[in-house]
């Protein structure tokens, strides 16, 4: 994973509010002596640093297995699934075993309601 916590430290000298009052004053004058060019730069520098920070942690996510944000970004669900764990699971079945419904699992309550399907089914004469 590449992407970080963005620190105050890192913002502090991105911010606007970091320039000198007069910024395209000379320096005898308190100033940068920033050109325009230069002053649309320091306005452009926070944003880009933000968008730079977006796409990591997007292709963060991106990537899979258990090396990734979504392999170590756990659930909270039961047994410490892992959210990967919880994507595997669902893609394999595995998960329909584990969800509960009304104290049984979902792979359970559905062959019961096949059951009683058939059941009523054969009632009926269908």
């Amino acid at each position: 994973m590449k992407s970080k916590i963005i620190t105050e430290a890192e913002v502090s000298a991105l911010k606007v509010a970091s320039l000198p009052t007069r910024p395209t004053a000379k320096e005898a004058f308190g100033g940068k002596g920033y050109s325009a060019e230069e002053m649309k730069a320091a306005f452009d520098k926070f944003p880009e640093f933000i968008l730079a920070k977006l796409n990591l942690l997007i292709n963060d996510l991106l990537v899979a297995g258990k090396d990734s944000y979504v392999g170590n970004f756990q659930s909270g669900t039961f047994l410490n699934y892992s959210l990967q764990n919880l994507i595997d699971g669902i893609a394999n079945g595995e998960f329909a075993h584990l969800l509960m419904v009304n104290g049984h699992s979902l792979v359970n309550r559905i062959q019961t309601m096949e059951r009683e399907i058939q059941n009523l089914k054969s009632k009926v004469g269908i």
